[in-house]
């Protein structure tokens, strides 16, 4: 009797043990993968964006620390993909399409940023602004100077870009960072209403 009664302690004991070890593993049953994790943490601990200037291909120099007080939508490219980075970019033109006048380019700009800049030049991100009917004065394509600036943008944004002959392997998110600088929000690549709902009230 009493080792039946001490084996279905220690079952329960191991069950309570594995029970909390997986709460904390998953941050109280909150994030069961590791991007369901990095979308927690942005929401509930926003980081801010590294100050790194940017080449607008429209001319002139972009800094994305300091884009005023405005809600920026934010994607990585590349010019030659077309699966993921043309999905990202028909959601920026519904974005886009979809904001009100007085609000796109004043209260909220899009800017995509190519990890790509040793092909991707001015014309080309140019050409891929086209593809998607780009707005010059509302949706910025910019590339970083350099490739550490382009590092510590990958790092900070947890953006996997791994070269596969003339494409890459990567991953692919639609980013909001904050007036002061902060990234609030990780979505899907086609989750437009849901950025656009969490705008509308902020804007």
């Amino acid at each position: 009797m009493w080792h039946k009664l001490a084996y279905a302690i220690a079952i329960v004991a191991l069950g309570l043990g594995g029970f909390a070890t997986l709460s904390v593993a998953t941050d109280g049953f909150r994030a069961f993968t590791a991007e369901e994790a990095r979308r927690l943490a942005a929401r509930e601990n926003p980081q801010p964006v590294p100050a790194v200037r940017l080449e607008n291909a429209r001319g002139g120099e972009l800094d994305l620390a300091e884009l005023g007080d405005r809600y920026v939508v934010l994607d990585f490219i590349y010019t030659g993909c077309y699966h993921a980075c043309s999905t990202l970019g028909l959601s920026f033109a519904r974005i886009q399409k979809a904001l009100p006048e007085e609000v796109l380019g004043e209260r909220v700009a899009l800017l995509s940023i190519t990890f790509d800049p040793e092909n991707d030049d001015a014309e080309r991100l140019r050409e891929y602004g086209a593809r998607f009917s780009a707005d010059p004065d509302a949706w910025y394509l910019a590339r970083p100077h350099s490739r550490e600036d382009l590092d510590r943008l990958l790092r900070h944004f947890q953006v996997v870009a791994i070269p596969d002959g003339q494409n890459f392997v990567h991953n692919a998110a639609i980013y909001v960072v904050e007036p002061d600088a902060r990234v609030v929000g990780i979505h899907d690549l086609d989750a437009v209403d849901e950025v656009l709902a969490w705008l509308e009230p902020r804007w």
